[in-house]
């Protein structure tokens, strides 16, 4: 247990390292000179009319995307098998890894950053907030309406249906989601960037996978859903 309590501790001050590295990088210079502002109380504010407009308007997908999402579930049908040729556990180092991939993924991770952001004045820190807010409620309906059993149950691609079960709640992935969320947000700001950051997004979602979490059409379908949320939000504040 003490063991577990000091893994633990790392893992959070290694956390918010990264995320006052980020901040300070991600910020103008502007930003940096000025003192710390508090814009989340008008971020609050804005929420009920922006949430009421986001949802009560059509999202203006291409045909491509609203495909791929549509597809993606398809693979529902092949998730055994893809999962028993993409999933390796027998090497310690590469379950590390996955280990440290899965915490960058960590939903929690990403809206800490962001409210550190938002709370320097950054506009990237105010759309991170939207857009992972409008992911994480996206991927929580999904998951408490399907209710996907999780591969560590070893009850294969089982759906019971509407549940608060933590472990009936695989489909979609909401590291993945969250992930790419927070690359099509980044990408934004910095076009260019996605060559880097879609593939992180990848494989924080290959990590989900090998760490028994999610069936591969749950990454997919985790993907799209952070991709669709997120230009979603972006179009209606054009």
């Amino acid at each position: 247990m003490e063991a577990l309590f000091t893994s633990s501790r790392r893992k959070l001050a290694i956390r918010l390292l990264i995320t006052i590295i980020l901040s300070t990088y991600a910020l103008p210079a502007s930003a940096k000179q000025r003192e710390w502002s508090l814009p989340l109380p008008k971020i609050v504010q804005q929420l009920p009319t922006q949430t009421l407009t986001y949802y009560r308007t059509a999202p203006s997908a291409t045909r491509f995307e609203i495909g791929g999402f549509l597809v993606s579930f398809g693979l529902v049908f092949v998730d055994q098998p893809l999962y028993e040729w993409t999933t390796n556990k027998d090497c310690a180092i590469a379950n590390r890894t996955w280990t440290h991939l899965t915490n960058l993924g960590d939903p929690r991770f990403h809206l800490a950053v962001a409210m550190l952001l938002g709370m320097m004045g950054s506009q990237l820190g105010e759309d991170m907030i939207y857009a992972l807010g409008y992911t994480g409620v996206n991927t929580g309906i999904f998951k408490a309406t399907t209710g996907m059993s999780r591969p560590h149950l070893h009850e294969g691609t089982r759906f019971i249906g509407p549940t608060f079960d933590e472990r009936y709640h695989g489909m979609p992935s909401a590291h993945t989601a969250s992930s790419t969320a927070m690359a099509t947000v980044l990408h934004e700001h910095y076009p260019g960037s996605g060559w880097v950051l879609y593939p992180l997004a990848g494989m924080i979602g290959l990590s989900r996978l090998h760490l028994e979490q999610h069936w591969p059409s749950n990454v997919v379908v985790g993907a799209w859903l952070g991709y669709l949320s997120t230009k979603h939000y972006y179009k209606l504040n054009d």
